[in-house]
């Protein structure tokens, strides 16, 4: 192998793993996100039972009866809303790992190799 094709081969491996460790740092990221958004349902739902308790120990009035109805949709919502993020963060961080296994086979099989291709 020439110079120049072995500094494009280290400079195309050099690229791959600038790629690899950039998808590692996204799923790291979404990661948190979805460690983050977890612990919020688990607080909404308690809401929402605390509502629910409350709905149930007696209301003395129908205004009573309104407010706690519509605090309890509001918990409802923000729980709805929570979980729809959360299978978001979750099919993101299946794709960023997905991304990364394919990194690492590349990156394998070009070094193996010792002739990497230009990566995707």
């Amino acid at each position: 192998m020439g110079a120049e094709q072995e500094l494009n081969a280290r400079l195309a491996l050099a690229k791959m793993e600038s790629d690899l460790e950039s998808e590692k740092d996204k799923l790291a990221e979404t990661q948190v996100h979805i460690r983050h958004s977890d612990r919020n349902p688990r607080l909404l739902k308690k809401e929402s039972l605390f509502w629910k308790k409350e709905f149930t120990a007696g209301i003395n009035t129908e205004r009573e009866l309104e407010s706690i109805e519509q605090e309890a949709g509001h918990a409802r919502k923000q729980l709805d809303d929570m979980e729809m993020r959360m299978l978001e963060l979750t099919v993101a961080a299946d794709s960023f790992r997905a991304r990364i296994t394919e990194l690492e086979t590349e990156l394998e099989v070009q070094k193996a190799l010792g002739k990497p291709d230009t990566p995707n």
